[in-house]
């Protein structure tokens, strides 16, 4: 999208750095043309601390769903049905993806979940003129100078629950005019709100992720921080 730039970063927590444990956060960001009309995609993941491998979640789910909506998109699918699509079909992803490490532990299926799939998720999706914003579990969102902190308590709801209670659910969603966004941010929930600022403004294409080394290593984020920032340029 030529009026917006696109910045993201991602940076392992001090906690995960003192307990040598790997950065299960995940980002992916797409952007497609379909009939002339250009989407911009951007999802983060912050796979649970509990789980020893949480970060395969984290990383599928952020892939899985950038691809999901892109191939909506491509069949003419409007930005406002997404959402319910997006997360039936995700769970179906999971299922599938359960299956496969099923067959390399022989643990139950809670147990597998447990370490490998919960994951919160955080994305949008925007075209010239609307877009959405879509979330299962906690994080840090921007809309202009609107900052929304979506706080559950450090207990989020993982989408991947609903593999066990079979009583699926949908993201929750926000929509927004593209003509009168100014700056938009996804950001998993470790990164403080007051060190949005400098956050903003990287004029280098690694300036976002440099910014968040600084603060790493002054050990101003205490869990690991990973965000999508969209700033109109024009």
């Amino acid at each position: 999208m030529r009026r917006f730039k696109v910045s993201a970063g991602s940076t392992i927590g001090k906690n995960h750095t003192l307990l040598q444990t790997n950065c299960q956060d995940k980002y992916n960001i797409t952007e497609i043309q379909v009939n002339g009309e250009s989407y911009l995609i951007g999802v983060v993941c912050d796979g649970c601390g509990s789980g020893s491998n949480s970060e395969v979640g984290a990383g599928l789910m952020a892939r899985f769903l950038c691809q999901e909506a892109a191939r909506q998109l491509s069949k003419g699918v409007p930005i406002e049905w997404l959402p319910d699509m997006l997360y039936r079909a995700a769970l179906r992803y999971m299922r599938r993806v359960l299956q496969g490490l099923r067959a390399l532990n022989p643990a139950q299926n809670h147990e597998v979940i447990a370490e490998y799939l919960l994951t919160t998720v955080l994305g949008f999706v925007m075209d010239s003129e609307k877009g959405i914003i879509f979330s299962a579990g906690d994080g840090l969102c921007v809309l202009n100078k609107n900052i929304s902190s979506i706080d559950q308590n450090n207990t989020p709801h993982y989408l991947a629950y609903d593999l066990l209670n079979n009583v699926p659910s949908s993201f929750e969603v926000r929509e927004f005019s593209v003509k009168q966004l100014e700056r938009l941010a996804i950001w998993t929930d470790g990164l403080d709100p007051q060190l949005l600022p400098s956050t903003w403004g990287h004029s280098h294409p690694r300036g976002l992720q440099r910014q968040l080394n600084v603060h790493s290593r002054k050990g101003r984020l205490e869990d690991d921080t990973t965000g999508i920032v969209v700033e109109r340029v024009a």
